[in-house]
């Protein structure tokens, strides 16, 4: 199989073998908020990450680059509920 977890990246150029089926994943392979590169979405990527991105989000006050490639799972230029929807989607447990 050219593409064992079905993630639309090839074996030779996914860096995260096993993504959970229907994650969003980024070129190389990695889940979409998996910033702590540890090809797992969990406590660790929302502690550190997701939360001081919608934290700074208000009306007006647009999102960083950073947030945007990383949590905005439904593509509308900013972070909102339906992208911690996604997000929870793709979590994977506690972290290490």
């Amino acid at each position: 199989d050219d593409d064992i977890d079905n993630d639309g990246v090839l074996n030779d150029d996914d860096v995260c073998d096993f993504t959970p089926l229907g994650s969003p994943v980024q070129t190389n392979g990695r889940p979409l908020s998996d910033v702590h590169r540890d090809c797992r979405i969990d406590l660790d990527d929302y502690g550190q990450l997701f939360d001081q991105c919608v934290a700074v989000m208000g009306p007006g006050v647009p999102p960083t680059d950073f947030c945007l490639s990383r949590f905005n799972y439904d593509g509308d230029e900013d972070i909102d509920l339906r992208d911690f929807a996604g997000f929870q989607s793709a979590f994977m447990g506690a972290g290490d």
